[in-house]
């Protein structure tokens, strides 16, 4: 009786891990080339909000939160870059911007993972993508964690 036991549990075991074999998880849904994604970007204490679109030919962040930096919009590309509050606009080269500002890391690894690597080094930081259910969700780059919401395609240039 006690093999029979033994041989139904064991059976009833190799069942069970067969069927969990056999789910597959969603595969990772690639960074497209242009979107536009909200995010929390988290360094330290600093929490900050925006929106992040990306274009062929840069990026455009809008930030929302906190209340001190609302409506700040920064236009950035590697070779100039602006940043603009109403009708306040200020041009920039882009080597002045700091290469390790939580802005910058963001944009940068986010741009790496664009063209499939979702972990590596950017700026001397590494920086790792994470997924939920195969879904872009987490950012970490040194010590900046970014929080992303959906991820929207944009097929239309964004910048003016």
């Amino acid at each position: 009786m006690t093999k029979t036991r033994v041989t139904i549990i064991s059976a009833a075991t190799a069942l069970a891990l067969a069927a969990c074999a056999g789910v597959e998880e969603k595969p990772p849904e690639k960074l497209p080339e242009c979107f536009t994604v909200n995010a929390v970007i988290c360094d330290g204490e600093l929490e900050a909000e925006a929106e992040l679109t990306r274009a062929p030919e840069g990026w455009e962040v809008v930030m929302s939160a906190p209340e001190t930096v609302g409506g700040l919009r920064f236009e950035l590309t590697d070779i100039e870059c602006a940043v603009s509050l109403g009708e306040l606009n200020y041009p920039f080269a882009a080597e002045t911007m700091p290469a390790c500002s939580p802005l910058m890391l963001t944009v940068r690894a986010l741009d790496k993972c664009v063209y499939g690597g979702d972990s590596g080094t950017v700026s001397g930081q590494e920086y790792r993508l994470t997924y939920s259910e195969g879904v872009p969700k987490t950012l970490t780059v040194g010590g900046v964690s970014v929080e992303l919401g959906e991820v929207c395609r944009n097929d239309a240039p964004i910048m003016s």
